[in-house]
């Protein structure tokens, strides 16, 4: 993980940020679903990417994560 270079100064109301580059497909899965396992109610993340950067298969893990069901199945 690269955190973003420092910004706003603490107490700003400013959220962290960072950026992460994974390997591929499986290391975005399983980044994915242990963010679910580990989200709280209230919790928010942001996700920006190009097309086909994995936004939808992390979203897809997390949501496995989280004992979401898959609606296709």
């Amino acid at each position: 993980m690269t955190p973003s270079p420092p910004g706003d100064p603490p107490g700003s109301g400013a959220k962290p940020q960072a950026t992460i580059r994974l390997a591929g497909p499986e290391a975005t899965a399983q980044l994915g679903l242990e963010l679910g396992q580990r989200l709280r109610p209230g919790d928010a993340i942001a996700l920006c990417g190009e097309m086909g950067a994995g936004k939808t298969t992390l979203v897809r893990a997390l949501a496995e994560g989280l004992g979401v069901e898959d609606p296709e199945e």
